[in-house]
């Protein structure tokens, strides 16, 4: 496993079919045209299996993803014109969080372990990975896949501000075997909106309840848009889902422009790609 996931690393962009695949080489999207994208889900299971082949292969993923959003935050906050031919760069992101969840997920059914320790496992196995992805991709160039020889620009920032919404929280003393759910507009507003705020850019439409620090022991990290749970815990508000989820639409649209903003377009994309996470 260990030695698919050092070959296959590279070819990530290829095998989730992503906007930075290279189109020249002879590696081809295994899944073309199938959003189900079930030859990509089986390669992710199968190499999850394995707790280092795990952490390359899919820490390479998470370092894709987190550089995809980092670009896009780029963009923005640089005025590029056209920003919606950035809005690629989040379906990609959203591709390979649903392509890890899926694998590590499925890792964990194919063991004899109960359903709340296979949860336990695949959470374990996203934070591990995404912790490894990170460092790696912090501490030199070339982890990246296909980035080439880009420097991992701007994920030490973003990382801590996104590792909530891309692995979610460690499943409860009660939790029972491990689900993988569709990503709701509000999620899709975070992965569009933090990513934006790590990179300095000023939003529009937030209710300043709905900010969360991104370290709480230290409030000099910065601050990320909150899920309706964590806004109760750190700022005493009962926020609906609903409404949580319409606000947060809304500011992407004040940010970036209503003809622009690709909170439903990740969202769709998100759930049809987990909505049959097994291949």
């Amino acid at each position: 496993m260990k030695a698919y996931a050092h070959g296959l690393g590279d070819y990530i962009p290829d095998i989730a079919d992503l906007s930075t695949a290279d189109q020249t080489d002879p590696f081809d999207a295994p899944d073309l045209g199938d959003k189900d994208m079930n030859i990509a889900k089986g390669i992710f299971s199968v190499i999850s299996t394995d707790q280092e082949a795990s952490d390359w292969f899919n820490g390479k993923a998470t370092a894709a993803a987190l550089a995809a959003q980092s670009e896009y935050a780029d963009a923005v906050k640089n005025g590029v014109p056209n920003i919606e031919q950035y809005n690629d760069r989040l379906l990609d992101a959203a591709t390979l969080k649903g392509l890890v969840e899926c694998g590590t997920v499925n890792a964990a059914y194919a063991t004899d372990l109960n359903g709340h320790d296979q949860a336990v496992q695949a959470y374990e196995r996203q934070k591990s990975a995404y912790e490894f992805g990170v460092k790696a991709a912090t501490t030199g160039i070339g982890f990246i896949p296909g980035g080439g020889d880009l420097a991992s620009k701007g994920i030490d920032l973003l990382a801590p501000s996104m590792q909530e919404t891309f692995i979610g929280k460690p499943p409860d003393p009660a939790a029972a075997a491990p689900i993988v759910s569709n990503m709701g507009y509000g999620e899709a507003a975070q992965v569009t909106l933090n990513p934006l705020i790590a990179a300095g850019v000023p939003i529009t439409g937030v209710p300043e309840e709905y900010l969360v620090p991104v370290n709480p022991e230290d409030p000099t990290k910065g601050m990320r848009i909150g899920t309706p749970e964590e806004i109760k815990q750190f700022n005493g508000i009962s926020v609906p889902q609903s409404t949580w989820e319409s606000k947060l639409n809304n500011a992407v649209t004040y940010t970036v422009g209503e003809d622009v903003n690709p909170v439903g377009h990740v969202a769709q994309h998100y759930e049809d790609l987990v909505k049959k996470p097994d291949p």
